[in-house]
């Protein structure tokens, strides 16, 4: 904050008074009625700045005690005066909660993620800014890596996540609620071309390197397989990096979605014909709109816009249309 000060006063002579010097600065000392108003209203206003900023201090300080470091926090105190649910309109939420919506994604292109602008994108992302403003919220995005979005889960720091599911979030499974499916997501087990023998259920990557996404449960017996050490599980943050390994040999296959590994293959320039899918998971996975437990009661309204955006073609188009900008003709690699 820049402060200016004024170093020259320019008064009207008269008024009965005379001038004095004080340090360079010219004040008046007043000679008559008039002038001792204007002195007492000179400091009535600022007895009344005085308070005024001493209020705001206050406040302020209460803030800090209340843990207000900018995000919200199940213990801050509830600011009145915000965006309705019922309507967009002004006025104190009924649900107690403010107008402002906190989401947080991690990087998961083309579901979800935020582009080197700061944009959010993706499919997951666009239905849950879609929601997030039918229920009157003013959205603001954020990107975390899994471990701190489930860390702001379980402080209440966190609204909602735009792409996840049950078994995805089992750590904090007692903070969040599951909205509808608005997607399945494929998993494959994807390997550099000719390196596995025998393509076509779990056992074909038996004694390989497989790359995994940290945290993550995988099915089929896969983590069982991990545990037994019937193959070694390699965390790799990131389909990116998982793919650029796998093209390096430094891995022999690795868990992917489809689509993320459709997309980062187009990314990174990766010929077609370096990988094939080797096995593809029994059950697509549902993917939901995540909350935190306080939005509980919201569920039938989100699942009600979810349902709503299906019939009426908006999260086909939505879907399809991210296909679109990200030059995506098929889910197929």
């Amino acid at each position: 904050m820049h402060f200016s000060m004024v170093s020259k006063i320019t008064e009207r002579r008269g008024g009965g008074g005379t001038r004095r010097r004080n340090g360079g600065c010219a004040s008046r000392i007043p000679g008559g009625r008039a002038s001792q108003v204007r002195l007492l209203l000179a400091a009535c206003l600022f007895c009344l700045a005085l308070v005024t900023s001493l209020s705001g201090v206050a406040r302020s300080d209460e803030g800090h005690r209340a843990g207000d470091t900018g995000f919200k926090t199940p213990h801050a105190e509830r600011q009145p005066g915000l965006t309705a649910e019922s309507g967009g309109g002004a006025g104190s939420m009924p649900d107690g909660m403010s107008g402002e919506f906190r989401i947080v994604t991690s990087a998961m292109p083309p579901f979800s993620s935020l582009d080197v602008f700061g944009t959010p994108q993706g499919m997951c992302m666009e239905v849950a800014l879609h929601v997030a403003r039918e229920l009157g919220r003013h959205p603001t995005v954020v990107e975390r890596s899994k471990p701190r979005f489930l860390l702001e889960f379980e402080r209440g720091s966190a609204d909602m996540l735009p792409c996840s599911s049950a078994e995805w979030m089992s750590p904090v499974r007692d903070h969040v609620v599951f909205s509808k499916p608005i997607l399945e997501m494929e998993n494959v087990v994807l390997a550099r071309k000719g390196a596995v023998r025998r393509p076509g259920g779990p056992d074909c990557v038996a004694g390989c390197r497989v790359g995994t996404l940290p945290g993550y449960v995988y099915a089929d017996g896969f983590d069982d397989a991990f545990a037994h050490g019937n193959m070694q599980r390699e965390d790799t943050p990131g389909t990116d990096l998982m793919l650029r390994k796998l093209s390096a040999g430094r891995l022999d296959a690795a868990i992917v979605n489809i689509l993320e590994a459709r997309y980062w293959g187009e990314r990174l320039n990766l010929p077609r014909d370096a990988f094939e899918v080797v096995y593809t998971f029994k059950r697509k996975v549902p993917v939901s709109l995540v909350l935190h437990r306080r939005y509980a009661h919201l569920l039938p309204r989100v699942d009600a816009i979810i349902d709503r955006m299906r019939r009426d073609g908006t999260l086909h188009r939505v879907i399809v249309g991210q296909k679109g900008r990200l030059g995506m003709a098929s889910d197929r690699l």
